[in-house]
C-alpha cells in the first residue's frame, strides 16, 4: 500500500522538526589546573664532604578557559628521605621557609607535616631502601612566622625557589622527593621515572643499614676480641713455659 500524500507531508514536517530541535550540549569536563613540578640540584665536593643545593620548580599551568576562579596549585612544602648516617649538617632554607627532621607516621600540624612519605608505596620506589626510611627532611613555607605552611611564601605556577640545601658526608645517589600543595591538592612524588641524585649515598641509603653494628655491639665485639687475644697469649705462655 503506497503512502498517501498526507502521510508523506506529515513525515516531512516531523523530520524537519527533529532536525531543527535544539540539541543538548555535550558535557565538557575542564581540569582548571595541570599540577606539575620538578627539582633540579647540584652537588659539589668539598674536601671530605659534599655540598648539596636544590631548586624546586612549580611547572603547573592554567587550563581554565575562564581565566581563573579556582584554587591555584602552590607548593608549600617538600621532603627528602633522611638517614642519620648520611652525615648531613648545615641544612638551610630560602627566606620565609623553615625545616625539620620529621618522623614518618607522626604528623605535625604546626609545621604541616602529614606524617606520610608517599614514595614508600609508589611503584617506582617501594622496593628500594627508601621504602623503609623512618625520617625525612621536611622543608615548609611558614612566611617567617614559625607557623604551618602558607601560600604567601609558597612556590607559584611557572616559578621556582632555590636556596634549599645541606652538607653531607657522602656523594649523591638517586632518590625520590615529595611535594605538598596548598588547597588540599594531593601530594606528588617527584620524578619517579627519571630520578635525580638527591640523597647522600650513605650505607642506609644504599640498603646496607642493617649491616652497620650499633655502638653497643661494637663495644661487645671489642671486648670479645680482647678476651680472645688474652686467652691466646696465655696458651702461648703455657706451651713455651
Amino acid at each position: 500500500m503506497k503512502p498517501t500524500s498526507t502521510v508523506l507531508a506529515l513525515a516531512s514536517v516531523f523530520t524537519l522538526t527533529i532536525l531543527n530541535a535544539p540539541q543538548a550540549a555535550a558535557a565538557v569536563v575542564v581540569t582548571p589546573w595541570t599540577q606539575a613540578d620538578h627539582v633540579s640540584g647540584s652537588v659539589s665536593e668539598a674536601g671530605s664532604s659534599w655540598n648539596y643545593a636544590f631548586q624546586v620548580h612549580n611547572d603547573s599551568f592554567d587550563n581554565s578557559p575562564y581565566g581563573g576562579g579556582v584554587p591555584i596549585p602552590v607548593i608549600v612544602d617538600w621532603e627528602l628521605p633522611y638517614y642519620s648516617d648520611m652525615g648531613i649538617s648545615g641544612i638551610y632554607s630560602p627566606s620565609g621557609w623553615n625545616y625539620e627532621i620529621a618522623t614518618v607516621g607522626t604528623p605535625n600540624p604546626f609545621t604541616g607535616w602529614s606524617g606520610d612519605a608517599d614514595w614508600m608505596t609508589h611503584p617506582d620506589w617501594m622496593n628500594t631502601p627508601f621504602s623503609d626510611v623512618t625520617e625525612v627532611i621536611h622543608w615548609y613555607c611558614d612566611g617567617g612566622e614559625g607557623g604551618p605552611p602558607s601560600a604567601n611564601c609558597g612556590i607559584f605556577p611557572d616559578n621556582s625557589i632555590g636556596d634549599f640545601g645541606f652538607a653531607a658526608g657522602f656523594a649523591p645517589t638517586d632518590a625520590p622527593y615529595q611535594s605538598s600543595w596548598d588547597y588540599i591538592i594531593p601530594r606528588r612524588v617527584g620524578d619517579p621515572p627519571f630520578p635525580i641524585q638527591l640523597a647522600p649515598a650513605s650505607p642506609c641509603a644504599l640498603g646496607n643499614c642493617n649491616d652497620i653494628p650499633e655502638p653497643g655491639t661494637l663495644a661487645l665485639l671489642g671486648l670479645g676480641m680482647a678476651a680472645a687475644f688474652g686467652v691466646e697469649r696465655r696458651r702461648r705462655r703455657i706451651r713455651t713455659g
